[in-house]
């Protein structure tokens, strides 16, 4: 259970991001109590939502996106490899595959434990976030679907 402290500076932090996002004119849903923040934006080709999430506990401001879709079964092997290729260029942030179930979930994080998390901060994270996302879903999209095979997808996306 976080601390008075720890809790003060989530809500802080939870203050700045609603800031961050009203400066943009997005439109959110905001999980007050749990301090998290649900929200969707289009890319270039598949809508792309994104779930924003101040830790108290760990003192984490998180962003996770999960794909839209999930891998076939006999495609979660091949799943797991396209993202660990992708995962060794990104400079910030990673995706995860589930074997167990298909999904595809990017996540961005920063500390701000003795920290102060400025508007500039959450800004990059959210732009990095947005363009990671963006620039790979498709790919791991067409990878499922059977469009293009794991050769193509490093040609084309890595």
């Amino acid at each position: 259970m976080a601390t008075d402290k720890e809790m003060k500076n989530a809500l802080e932090v939870f203050a700045t991001l609603k800031e961050t996002l009203d400066a943009r004119n997005w439109t959110y849903d905001a999980e007050e109590d749990e301090l998290r923040i649900h929200l969707g934006v289009n890319g270039d080709d598949i809508p792309m939502r994104f779930i924003f999430i101040c830790d108290a506990e760990r003192q984490l401001l998180r962003i996770l996106s999960f794909l839209p879709f999930e891998f076939d079964s006999e495609k979660r092997v091949l799943a797991a490899i396209s993202t660990a290729m992708v995962n060794y260029d990104l400079v910030e942030g990673s995706f995860d595959t589930s074997i167990e179930n298909g999904n595809i979930l990017y996540r961005i994080n920063t500390s701000f434990r003795d920290s102060i998390i400025s508007v500039d901060l959450i800004d990059h994270m959210i732009d990095i976030a947005c363009f990671t996302v963006d620039k790979y879903n498709e790919g791991f999209y067409e990878l499922n679907s059977g469009k293009i095979g794991i050769e193509e997808f490093m040609m084309k996306y890595l």
